[in-house]
């Protein structure tokens, strides 16, 4: 819907009497036709309470539907079981997000969660976008409660702010899937387009799409939340309704057109949406435990050096050891893995695992990687100057041969000459050069 023609029903909209769902006549409805259409719309919310199980909540000079539901212990969303959420893992939150422990928030679990996400009037976000419908996600003792906020009239948008006001207050966490970057955002502009003071504390945000960009780097097409559903929940939704949709529906509802069955959808999507929000935070939790306790080739898809760099800043560096290890057939995971050994003055063990590095048939970047930090460590660190200029030797070698094949690129003559620099070093050290 063009944001023109929005904000001609929203000047409609706000003209509407603030004396509750059955006065709300627009001034330019006035008349027969405003009263069809008056009726027609609060026709329709009654009919999407009827299909929902909601309820029609008024106040404030506006209308809004509340949609509730208890969701208990033994749902499955995908192949995640939801009461892992009250497993001892469930209090690791922290670990994928270092902000928990950087603002001194000690242990973190899903009960100080809230779990939230919102449909709009457009996908670009911006001043002249609204939200029309939230959903919220908390733990609670048998289960988890979702609450669905869905706003009757864009006129009703003060009393719809206020309400979701008081579902963000209660939890100091709130837990999106790129809403750090949106929904979040278009909530802010809202407050202020409509005159309500922000939050007295906003809540510590934590964003999933990036912890998912991290964990499952390089191993999906893309991050939307519905293919990361599809890869890593195994969720496949049927009869959904696509998202590019979602605005034209609610401005068809606006006018008064008979799409009840269309939002009906539209709220079930956004359930989904909140769920797999809680359904994803306790994949990635499980998957750190899967990835230190699987056998070689058998853990799930994951990034290991990602996931490595994870546990050390949570200060687990011997379970990011113990990823790396297990993945090391990978030649960036051995990389990884040997620099973490220099790093830590283990020079034996790198030195190994250089070796088991440079006896693959790996291509010229890695073979000079390999070659580069084994001199290094037998130069600076053992004091073998000879095996350190062999390796050095040997990296001239395989760049000169590169050479003649073709296969360098613009950075050879830098590489040539640090290699040379280097052999000289040596030479001079063992007393060949004068």
């Amino acid at each position: 819907m063009k944001r023109l023609d929005l904000y001609r029903l929203g000047r409609g909209s706000q003209q509407e009497r603030a004396v509750g769902v059955d006065a709300q006549v627009p001034r330019s409805d006035r008349g027969k036709s405003g009263q069809r259409g008056r009726d027609r719309r609060f026709r329709l919310l009654e009919e999407l309470r009827e299909r929902t199980g909601g309820e029609i909540v008024t106040g404030d000079g506006g209308a809004l539907l509340l949609v509730e539901e208890h969701i208990p212990l033994d749902h499955r969303h995908g192949t995640v079981s939801l009461h892992e959420a009250f497993g001892a893992g469930s209090e690791r939150v922290g670990t994928l997000f270092p902000l928990i422990r950087e603002l001194g928030q000690g242990s973190v679990g899903f009960r100080d969660l809230l779990f939230f996400d919102i449909e709009t009037t457009g996908l670009s976000g911006g001043a002249g976008t609204y939200l029309f419908l939230a959903g919220f996600l908390r733990t609670v003792d048998d289960g988890f409660h979702l609450r669905q906020f869905f706003m009757h009239s864009l006129s009703s948008e003060r009393f719809f702010l206020e309400e979701i006001g008081r579902e963000l207050r209660e939890t100091p966490f709130l837990v999106s899937y790129n809403g750090k970057s949106y929904d979040y955002n278009i909530l802010r502009n809202r407050y202020i387009m409509a005159g309500l003071p922000s939050l007295e504390q906003e809540p510590v945000h934590l964003d999933l799409l990036y912890t998912s960009r991290r964990l499952w780097r390089g191993l999906f097409p893309e991050y939307t939340l519905s293919t990361v559903e599809e890869r890593a929940l195994g969720l496949r939704r049927f009869d959904d309704i696509p998202g590019w949709q979602i605005p034209a529906v609610y401005a068809d509802y606006l006018r008064g057109r008979e799409v009840s069955g269309e939002l009906t959808r539209i709220i079930f999507h956004n359930r989904g949406d909140v769920l797999s929000l809680l359904a994803l935070l306790l994949k990635q939790l499980g998957l750190i435990d899967s990835a230190l306790n699987a056998q070689p080739g058998t853990a799930e898809q994951y990034d290991p050096v990602a996931l490595s760099d994870i546990l050390i800043t949570d200060m687990r560096k011997e379970e990011a050891r113990t990823v790396l290890s297990a993945n090391r057939e990978s030649n960036e995971v051995l990389k990884r893995l040997i620099l973490m050994y220099k790093r830590d003055r283990q020079y034996d063990h790198a030195l190994r695992h250089l070796e088991e590095l440079h006896a693959r048939q790996a291509g010229l970047a890695d073979y000079l990687f390999s070659c580069t930090e084994a001199a290094k460590i037998y130069e600076h660190r053992v004091g073998d100057f000879e095996t350190a200029l062999r390796y050095t030797e040997r990296m001239l070698r395989r760049l000169e041969r590169a050479k003649q094949f073709g296969r360098i690129d613009a950075g050879f003559e830098q590489v040539r000459h640090e290699i040379l620099h280097r052999m000289k070093r040596l030479q001079r050290k063992l007393g060949r050069l004068v």
